[in-house]
């Protein structure tokens, strides 16, 4: 199963294309964040003027440099600065706790990191790394020369021409290093290179027909690999690029606001986003778009399985809905398949559709093609295949392997072997050319879009001194209500009380985990089951824990203070229970990450508190997290919030249902 083939010659890399989109179209607006926009020419100079703060701060070729930023322009300015400075980027995500970002940074060997004045608090102050501010970035050529004259810069930055910096960039040079989980809780860095992106770029510009007319709506974290292509794809076609702020990526209705107020045009995202969207009318607001707008709209989902329902609600909105799918490993996606009404009436949404120069193989347990029909592991080869792991030779000589040459299908001599990644991912070929996901065939799971290896929460629980085992499972797998489970067994036995076991266990992790890798339960158990081969029974512990997590209020502590009562009431909504107890654990009732973004939506709404998405794992029943909410915000505030919010709210549907 093989996409199109054209000549890898043709290409030129990346930041090439960008260069010359803005030699082409100097004055087109290339980027938007907020009320901040800036035009290609600019982008370009900025890029070239950071690129030489890099060279004077000591950065050399082929160097990487790690970049620690929240949402804005300076993504792109520092991505292309450096590009053009001979070095690749390492992105590291705000959101994470810093022993996780330590990992990465020692691991990459990262000497310089880039930061704004927020994120370089968030770096460990005792790693031997360069921080980089990004506000060394001049915005304009005045700009550029107040600060040479005030020895900011030196004379040399200055007088950087605005046109390209003619950096000679090779396809087999690394554009980027990226980390994915692993097993043994470090991390693994997957390098991609030129060659790889510039591919995947054209490609998919060439499937989806994207265009330098498009708009693109930049929704997701740049350390998750699909990033890059949000941001990427529409600089390299001429078109404009839109990064959502970080409120707006997690709030249906804000999308939907952001899709109309920037007029885009194209959106790529995970199930979960894209479930946040249907239920904020996504439909109705397409339908409507439809109805007066002459280019369609353009759904790419990605980033875990997509389930039936959601799959029928996304065509059903008229747009043309692209299930994409494809490893870190071999370049964000390997294939797109525009989905049909006809490709959901199966059982399950078939994945497929390789792209450019990549080829599809399901193979046995030894390697050899499978027969049609039969389900088999899919290993990807092709133009998108990455060197393999950094500095981990072994792994990656067990995930890329060569495959005989008669059952290979993109050799130019029968005697050529093919090297191919081990997705891991089982498959069955249907007859159309498309493939039915079945699942993984290790512990490794996606959870509303990140990939997640659950050895390493496992060996980041069993790091706490009084765990001897732990094993985490996941409940609804592939289901927008999908959690993490985890069983523990304690070296002596634990007199812990359920409730403040939940809250040790939960706070040291949230030091050692992203909140998206924190289990929602946590069980002792006295021993694991085994399976009569003597290995950890995994499906009896999560029947168990599914048991454990069932949950019945107590009805003798029920909210009393007005706070609880209207936080009590979120919940309510959110679980789809009738009444919840002062000291109810919202994880234990059915919460998990995706409806913990709404929680925090509708806090924010209801009581004008921004809460940070920790503090709902640090204060997990309504008890804590209310006085958590009284001891940081005023009480005389709180207080009078409840019942002119409630007022407010009422006007505002009011406005909009007269709009």
């Amino acid at each position: 199963h093989t996409g199109e083939s054209y000549c890898l010659d043709d290409l030129t890399c990346t930041p090439q294309q960008i260069a010359e989109q803005a030699r082409q179209h100097p004055a087109k607006i290339a980027a938007i964040f907020g009320e901040q926009q800036i035009d290609y020419q600019t982008l370009e100079t900025q890029a070239n003027v950071f690129s030489e703060i890099l060279y004077e701060q000591g950065a050399k070729p082929g160097q990487a440099i790690g970049t620690l930023l929240n949402r804005s322009l300076d993504i792109l300015i520092s991505i292309l600065g450096i590009w053009k400075a001979g070095c690749h980027y390492v992105p590291l995500d705000p959101t994470h706790p810093q022993a996780k970002l330590s990992q990465v940074i020692e691991d990459a060997g990262l000497e310089m990191l880039i930061v704004q004045q927020q994120t370089s608090e968030l770096v460990d102050s005792g790693l031997a790394v360069q921080l980089i501010p990004v506000s060394g970035i001049k915005r304009t050529e005045q700009e550029k020369t107040e600060a040479t004259e005030n020895g900011l810069i030196s004379s040399s930055v200055s007088s950087v021409s605005s046109c390209s910096k003619k950096t000679a960039y090779q396809k087999a040079d690394t554009a980027y290093l990226i980390y994915t989980s692993g097993t043994t809780g470090q991390p693994k860095g997957v390098p991609i290179s030129h060659g790889n992106l510039a591919n995947l770029i054209h490609s998919m510009a060439e499937r989806t027909n994207f265009d330098s007319q498009r708009r693109l709506l930049a929704v997701t974290t740049l350390a998750f690999d699909i990033a890059a292509l949000e941001l990427l794809m529409p600089l390299c076609c001429g078109g404009t690029v839109v990064i959502a702020e970080e409120e707006t990526a997690r709030d249906g209705e804000q999308l939907l606001t952001a899709l109309s107020r920037f007029q885009i045009d194209t959106m790529q995202a995970t199930p979960a986003t894209w479930h946040m969207c249907c239920s904020a009318g996504l439909k109705d607001y397409l339908l409507e778009r439809e109805a007066s707008q002459e280019s369609p709209f353009t759904i790419l989902c990605g980033g875990e399985a997509i389930e039936m329902n959601l799959a029928k609600e996304l065509v059903e909105t008229g747009a043309e809905v692209w299930n994409v799918y494809g490893p870190t490993e071999t370049t964000i996606w390997s294939g797109a398949l525009r989905l049909s009404a006809g490709h959901i009436a199966e059982e399950c949404v078939p994945v497929g559709g390789p792209l450019a120069n990549t080829s599809f193989h399901v193979l046995d347990s030894k390697l050899r093609a499978v027969p049609e029909g039969m389900i088999g592991e899919l290993c990807i080869g092709g133009a998108g295949l990455s060197a393999g792991y950094y500095n981990n030779r072994e792994l990656t000589r067990s995930r890329f392997v060569e495959i005989n040459p008669s059952d290979a299908t993109l050799l130019s001599e029968p005697s050529q072997t093919l090297r191919v990644y081990r997705t891991g991912d089982l498959v069955r070929a249907r007859d159309d050319g498309t493939f039915d996901f079945l699942g993984r065939s290790d512990y490794q799971v996606k959870l509303r879009g990140y990939r997640i290896e659950l050895g390493e929460i496992e060996t980041a629980l069993q790091s706490y001194p009084e765990v001897e085992q732990a094993v985490v499972v996941v409940q609804g797998e592939g289901t927008p209500a999908a959690r993490l489970l985890a069983a523990v067994r304690f070296s002596k036995t634990d007199t812990t009380a359920g409730e403040e076991l939940q809250s040790r266990l939960r706070s040291y992790l949230t030091d050692r985990l992203p909140t998206y890798m924190l289990p929602t339960i946590f069980c002792p158990l006295d021993s694991l089951p085994l399976t009569p081969n003597g290995k950890i029974d995994r499906q009896a512990i999560l029947t168990i824990l599914t048991q454990e997590s069932a949950h019945t209020v107590k009805p003798a502590h029920e909210p009393r203070t007005l706070l609880e009562q209207k936080l009590a009431a979120i919940w309510q909504q959110l679980l789809k229970i009738d009444k919840v107890g002062l000291h109810d654990n919202f994880f234990e009732m059915g919460g998990h990450s995706l409806l913990l973004l709404k929680a925090q939506n509708q806090v924010r709404e209801q009581l004008e508190v921004t809460v940070p998405l920790v503090d709902f794992f640090r204060y997990p029943t309504l008890h804590a997290l209310a006085n958590h909410l009284s001891s940081t915000t005023p009480k005389t505030t709180l207080a009078s919030r409840v019942p002119a919010l409630e007022a407010g709210k009422a006007r505002m549907k009011q406005r909009l249902l007269q709009k």
